[in-house]
């Protein structure tokens, strides 16, 4: 694999200042000290510079930035800025200005690997919120081989009032700036910021790592590189190779337990990338005996021994990767190839198209020959560790291999290394998935911790997976092997957090499992890893030292407490024993006192697995669930001092800890008293019993999360209960057998049963943790906002999907029928949220209404006796549907004190609007028109340009509109819907008013009606 290496760091130097001397020879100074009259001012000078980076700070990358310091105000020397994301330079402004334009200047020198970036984004400063102007790409292709510069500029006749200016600028590799200035007006009034495009506040939120059960992960969990095609006997893989890679071999020889569910079979670096050099590559990899052979062998064998019929080892097999410039690849079709290009193929792209297809048809085809029994092919790996933007063609290049394997319905996997081009943007490249190399191990006593925390924050960034990485298995590798390891747990890449690629070099954990001693400790340590739990014999060799290690040790006072309880006598060490069904695990403890606390690693290690996922960060202990596992996360008492402890993203209490260590250990662990300990299981349905000797967990309270993300129906009562303050029921017995009182899901499922919302399957199964349905969750929706269905036809859409549908809590495209998933669950129920209160912010200073539902006949269309209004449901259903129609096209914006309601265009018909205040109001029919003041307001009696909107202002104490509808055949009018809108505290207040309409029928039985029973 790469290993990271700056060996031209003295070329950029020398060569980047011979070009800022020859371009500084003929530069004018960029920032005069004054203006001719009339010109736009220097404001570059007049403010401060500074520099950020957005994305993850490195300690290499930066050691070897601060190489080339120089003023990016400048053009006296370049700025030189290495990976680690984009840069930020922002010129904060003394006082507001009209900004008229901006620039900075870039290089571009190929040989020395430093490209243009790929676009500079431009945004002002206004009111503490940020406005973007726009990108300027990059005018010359990122493979342009001449030394050159170019200005990346933004500028505007009218300006922009701002009070800071900043640019942002992508770098992927070296990029080097300088000339960065901004001109403008201090004494002039531009256009506002806040008409160009507001900027998120957090637009790069982390997607989180890859999860195994992802479905982009296609079942990968612990995948190792196995490379083939040179190299002798490393590069061969027998079946008896593969047996200790399959399963774990304990040192008596037995097979105990499976290891590696995925084979990634990859040709060594020396193999030629030409048709010759990968025709003998697949010859051997398809050659009886060994390689793909062997492997099924091993897996019928492995299968035999664990009691596992029909299983299948995944299998992904590499793309090879064609670099532009290679002058002859071979022959097809009867036609040379060759990947230097040409006139009628410039960037080579036909030709390596060509051999990529080639190729992928003769792999497939060996495949399909082959008949693997024991064997699934799951995808496949392009064997190019980045993405060189700066070669021609590059990004076709990939997007077609990436729809070739799809042509074939295939995945496409990467693997990039720390830093490499292309990592933020791995899916648009086309990738399925993607995992990130750390390369830690790798620089050997210059390795540094902060590389570990780096790569893992990465991959949460860009959800990406993470590959384990082993360069050999003395002790001094083992340290930085154990190491790596304990860094990926503790920051949510352990086992069953995250996808791992494994990298083994040749075979080195095979050699281990072989060996004895100190050599073997890298395969036990590999298994213990894989299966989440310490094995004793490698126990204190990765005992949770990184727990303590740079970032992530807790504050001083809290180390110094336990070292001198220690000194004085006051604490000792013991074990207790940690029994979770029929495993049972010895783990550390620390008494002091009367009080045992237990070693904080080992209790992570226990949750991740039972299923949770456990980590230590930066003084809190974060425990997730999945998504259907329901935990407690409520808010403890507040207290001092201690860890954080928080569930699902909240900090639900703090607790004591204590930081020790053990006998034999090398370095100390993290300890929390045990009782603290049983009380944050109590909060994940994890009942315990402690006898002094031994901590007995009950996880039967825990149900089995689902597949695909899928909420459960415990997930939309919760979420139904929040937006509309249901609260949870008593502590109680339970009368189901899949539903424990000690549940976390218990309160709120027994109060949704009791207030009619949900009706269990049987008596004795309350369904709580199976998946639902869109269909089933809108059905509860309508029960917990008492909507009957014998009134289903009077409800817009006439059904309860229908009807969100039709209200806008939900696509039109969901299909009732299929398992709801988180991300569908939050959608609806952040649309419920806003529905209930009336509102949706759009935009600053801008909400549009929300008519808050209600079961309309009781609401709205209740008998009144008299002459019926609507010959049929169907009428009733219309004239209900213009009424959310009309109320759901309402906006109110907010100009200092003033507040506005602007109305939709009301088409001439039936239908018609009324407003009215205490004290009056007053109205514009368009933009700028003359204010009118009126007692009321009846649309029918305003005139609307064709271009124009009726906007009303909302006195202080509100105002109130009624949407109406004409009855011809009574002679009349009747009301149909209200609310009352008045100004709020970060929004307007508004409020439904229910209309009980007099003179309306019974409720009418007509075809329509029979709507109700559809979901």
């Amino acid at each position: 694999m790469f290993t990271l290496a700056f060996s031209f760091r003295g070329a950029i130097a020398r060569s980047a200042s011979a070009v800022v001397a020859a371009m500084a020879a003929s530069q004018v100074q960029l920032h005069a000290q004054t203006a001719p009259a009339g010109a736009p001012q220097d404001l570059t000078g007049l403010g401060q510079v500074s520099v950020s980076i957005d994305g993850v700070p490195d300690p290499v990358f930066a050691a070897e930035e601060a190489k080339y310091p120089g003023d990016v105000t400048s053009f006296d020397t370049w700025r030189g800025f290495s990976h680690q994301g984009k840069r930020v330079i922002t010129l904060a402004l003394p006082k507001t200005a009209d900004v008229v334009s901006v620039s900075v200047r870039a290089l571009q020198d190929f040989p020395l690997g430093i490209y243009f970036p790929r676009y500079v984004e431009f945004q002002f400063e206004s009111n503490g919120k940020w406005y973007s102007a726009g990108r300027e790409a990059s005018a010359y292709p990122l493979s342009t081989r001449n030394v050159m510069a170019q200005t990346f500029t933004w500028s505007s006749q009218t300006g922009v009032e701002a009070s800071a200016v900043r640019i942002i600028v992508p770098v992927d590799v070296w990029v080097f700036l300088d000339g960065f200035d901004v001109k403008g007006f201090l004494n002039v009034n531009g256009a506002p910021a806040s008409k160009l495009t507001p900027v998120a506040s957090n637009p790069d939120k982390p997607l989180g790592p890859l999860l195994p059960t992802a479905p982009n992960a296609y079942g990968i969990r612990n995948m190792l590189l196995v490379e083939t095609g040179a190299n002798g006997s490393l590069g061969t893989w027998s079946d008896q190779d593969f047996v200790p890679m399959l399963a774990y071999v304990n040192d008596s020889g037995q097979i105990t337990a499976p290891l590696f569910d995925t084979i990634l079979f990859l040709p060594y670096g020396s193999v030629p990338t030409t048709q010759a050099g990968l025709s003998a590559y697949l010859q051997d990899l398809f050659s009886p005996g060994k390689q793909l052979s062997a492997l099924n062998e091993a897996v019928g064998y492995v299968n035999q021994v664990l009691h596992r019929p029909g299983y299948k080892e995944r299998v992904v097999l590499s793309l090879p990767y064609f670099a532009y410039g290679q002058t002859t690849f071979g022959t097809i079709g009867g036609s040379t190839v060759t990947f230097a290009g040409s006139p009628a193929d410039p960037d080579a792209l036909a030709a390596r198209e060509t051999a990529e297809t080639w190729y992928l048809q003769q792999l497939l085809d060996d495949w399909n020959r082959a008949g693997f029994s024991h064997l699934q092919l799951v995808g496949l790996y392009w064997n190019e560790e980045q993405f060189r933007e700066t070669m021609p063609g590059e990004a076709a290049y990939v997007a077609f291999a990436s729809q070739l394997a799809a042509a074939h319905h295939l995945p496409l996997f990467w693997i990039p290394f720390y830093g490499a081009a292309g990592i933020p943007d791995w899916k648009s490249l086309g990738f399925s998935a993607a995992w990130i190399q750390p390369n830690f191990v790798e620089q050997g006593s210059q390795a540094y911790l902060a590389r570990m925390v780096n790569a893992a924050q990465t991959a949460a960034q860009y959800g990406m997976g993470v590959e384990v990485e082993l360069t050999g298995i003395s002790q001094q590798d083992q340290a930085l092997y154990d190491s790596s390891l304990a860094q990926l747990s503790a920051y949510g890449f352990g086992t069953n957090q995250a996808s791992h690629a494994y990298y083994d070099g040749s075979k080195l954990l095979l050699t281990s499992a072989k060996s004895t001693g100190q050599a073997r400790v890298a395969y036990d340590t590999t298994a213990s890893f894989i299966a989440g739990w310490p094995f004793v014999a490698v126990h204190n060799a990765w005992f949770a030292a990184p727990l303590c290690a740079g970032a992530l040790c807790l504050p001083w006072p809290v180390q110094a407490a336990a070292a001198t309880a220690l000194a004085k006598g006051q604490a000792s060490f013991s074990s207790i024993r940690v029994s979770v069904g029929t495993s049972t695990l010895s783990v550390p403890t620390l008494l002091q006192g009367t009080q045992t606390d237990i070693a904080l690693w080992d209790l992570m290690q226990v949750l991740n697995q039972i299923g949770f996922s456990a980590s230590w960060s930066k003084g809190q202990f974060v425990i997730s669930a999945p998504v259907s596992v329901p935990v407690n996360d409520a808010p403890g008492p507040a207290g001092k001092g201690g860890a954080e402890v928080v569930i699902d993203g909240q900090v639900v209490e703090r607790v004591p800890t204590a930081i020790a260590t053990p006998p034999g250990a090398s370095s100390p662990e993290v300890f929390l008293p045990l009782s603290n300990a049983e009380e944050i299981l109590a909060r994940l349905g994890i009942q315990t019993t402690f006898n002094g000797n031994q901590l007995d967990l009950d996880t039967s309270a825990v149900p089995q999360p689902l597949p695909n993300n899928e909420v459960a129906v415990w997930n939309v009562l919760a979420a139904f209960a929040s937006d509309l303050g249901l609260p949870s029921a008593p502590a109680g017995s339970s009368a189901y057998t899949d539903l424990s009182a000690a549940s976390p899901a218990w309160g709120v499922v027994q109060a949704a049963i009791r207030e009619g919302w949900y009706q269990p399957p049987t008596p004795t199964s309350s369904g709580a943790f199976q998946p639902i349905t869109w269909g089933e969750a809108a059905q509860i929706l309508w029960n917990a906002l008492g909507i009957s269905m014998q009134d289903a036809a009077y409800q817009p859409g006439g059904s309860p999907t229908a009807w969100a549908s039709a209200i806008g809590l939900v696509p039109e495209n969901w299909d009732p029928a299929s398992n709801m998933t988180a991300q569908e669950l939050d959608t609806l129920a952040s649309n419920l949220h806003e529905c209930l209160q009336g509102d949706v912010e759009t935009a600053a200073n801008t909400w549009r209404l929300w008519y808050p539902p209600a079961d309309e006949y009781q609401a709205t269309l209740q008998s009144g006796g008299g002459q019926p209004l609507f010959a049929s449901t169907a009428d009733a259903q219309a004239a209900i549907s213009a009424t959310y129609q009309f109320f759901n096209q309402l906006v109110v914006t907010q100009s200092g004190q003033h507040w506005f309601l602007t109305l939709p265009s009301v088409p001439s018909g039936y239908g018609f609007a009324t407003l009215s205040a205490l004290g009056g109001l007053s109205y514009q029919t368009k933009p700028g028109g003359a204010w009118i003041s009126a007692p009321s307001v009846d649309t029918r009696d305003v005139s609307v340009p064709k271009q124009g909107r009726l906007t009303v202002t909302i006195p202080p104490d509100g105002l109130m509109i009624t949407w109406n509808q004409m009855m011809p055949s009574l002679g009349g009018t009747v009301a149909l819907g209200a609310l009352d809108v008045s100004p709020g505290v970060s929004g307007p207040s508004v409020q439904r008013v229910n209309i009980a309409s007099p003179n309306l029928p019974p409720p009418i039985t007509s075809s329509v009606a029979s709507l109700h029973v559809q979901q």
